[in-house]
């Protein structure tokens, strides 16, 4: 399968019509099986336009989807966010002047600061010209590209760019 970022993940299984439920509204659908770390399921491009036309707020986590004549509203989970934000600022400098947090370098590490010390001081210049030096080549007059990254399907995309 691949995806939006032009990767392809390998998929073994496929569950066929699983049925899952969001709020009062239940579903059957194909699931691939994928790791993809901290999501559950994603929902495939076929199922969006099978309950198309719909609204999003991205910010709110909630779709409106017609289901069963009417609109439903599937909520997504909202962040725990504390009433209050509680803030600490700590002075590191005096922090470091006290005697239990004192961090000492081992002799050897020293020696090599030391013999080393113009490598840590902060550039004052831009680094010296290479024998290749890039540079992105500018039409005289061209206007940006105004257009969403996927557009188009993958297969699409990789043909218009061959």
């Amino acid at each position: 399968m691949q995806v939006a970022g032009g990767g392809v993940l390998q998929s073994s299984l496929l569950l066929r019509q699983v049925r899952w439920t969001v709020g009062s509204c239940s579903f059957r659908t194909d699931f691939r099986v994928l790791y993809l770390g901290n999501f559950d399921a994603i929902l495939c491009m076929d199922w969006l336009e099978a309950y198309s036309p719909m609204q999003v707020h991205w910010a709110l986590k909630w779709l409106a989807i017609p289901y069963d004549g009417k609109t439903q509203v599937l909520q997504g989970l909202l962040p725990d966010e504390p009433e209050q934000l509680l803030l600490q600022i700590k002075d590191t400098a005096s922090a470091l002047s006290s005697d239990h947090d004192v961090i000492t370098v081992p002799a050897p590490i020293s020696q090599l600061i030391e013999e080393f010390s113009d490598l840590f001081k902060p550039p004052t210049s831009l680094p010296p010209s290479c024998a290749c030096n890039h540079d992105i080549p500018l039409l005289p007059g061209a206007q940006p590209v105004f257009i969403r990254p996927y557009r188009y399907p993958p297969k699409l995309k990789d043909e218009i760019e061959a």
